[in-house]
């Protein structure tokens, strides 16, 4: 049987007359069911209310100390909300220098990661060496970076793979200096320009510069090969420092 059949003459009750029978916060409870209806005491104004809980020591502390942190922290956040970067008015060109940037250091430290002994490795007869792959990355980058800079590319001297390992790593690290400041100061102003390049076959400017940064991802790419058939990890692979 309810709740309210059970201690109610009414047919139905409401809310308010069960929260209230339940933890007593009308009148007693014979007076209660009497009632026709029930209504709960309105709250004290909030001056009252203060004057029933008053504030402590301890909750005027925690106000100023609320305070306090947000007037420290305010500066804090707003130096962390730097202005955004501007966007790029070369977006192509930067590309290719931040390309650039990283092809050159792992493709250098590629180069100096194989063993001397192991420049004349291929790893099968029909493909080239360690050091010809060396000769050939120089001859690209003083080739195409000339072609997209328009900057002659210096005049490099006669190697052969069969040429020691330092050699071979200086001719790696002269034409990564050359693609840094011959692709110094390009921009994206010239980009359509027809730029002849292979056998008088034309490429626009735009396309010399993908054929470049392929080049190098094509290019450390049988670095790593290489090296990883030889026992050697690749920059890149190389675990992080602590």
């Amino acid at each position: 049987m309810s709740l309210c059949r059970s201690f109610l003459p009414r047919p139905r009750c409401s809310v308010p007359d069960l929260v209230g029978a339940a933890v007593g916060v009308q009148q007693p409870i014979n007076r209660f069911y009497n009632q026709s209806e029930t209504h709960f005491p309105p709250l004290p104004p909030l001056s009252e209310r203060r004057t029933i809980f008053p504030a402590t020591k301890g909750d005027h502390m925690i106000r100023k100390l609320t305070v306090l942190a947000a007037l420290v922290c305010t500066p804090l956040l707003t130096l962390a909300q730097t202005a955004p970067t501007p966007a790029s008015t070369n977006p192509v060109s930067d590309a290719l220098r931040l390309g650039l940037t990283r092809s050159s250091k792992n493709m250098i430290a590629a180069a100096e990661a194989m063993p001397a002994d192991k420049f004349s490795f291929k790893p099968t007869p029909g493909q080239m060496t360690f050091a010809h792959l060396a000769l050939h990355i120089a001859e690209s980058n003083n080739l195409f970076c000339s072609k997209v800079s328009g900057v002659a590319a210096p005049e490099a001297s006669k190697l052969a793979e069969t040429d020691a390992k330092e050699k071979l790593v200086a001719a790696v690290k002269e034409s990564f200096d050359f693609c840094s400041s011959s692709l110094a100061k390009v921009d994206d102003s010239h980009l359509a320009d027809s730029i002849p390049l292979f056998n008088g076959r034309s490429f626009s400017r735009a396309a010399v510069m993908f054929i470049l940064y392929g080049s190098w991802s094509d290019h450390y790419s049988e670095e790593a090969f290489y090296l990883r058939l030889n026992g050697v990890l690749p920059p890149t692979a190389q675990p992080a420092a602590h």
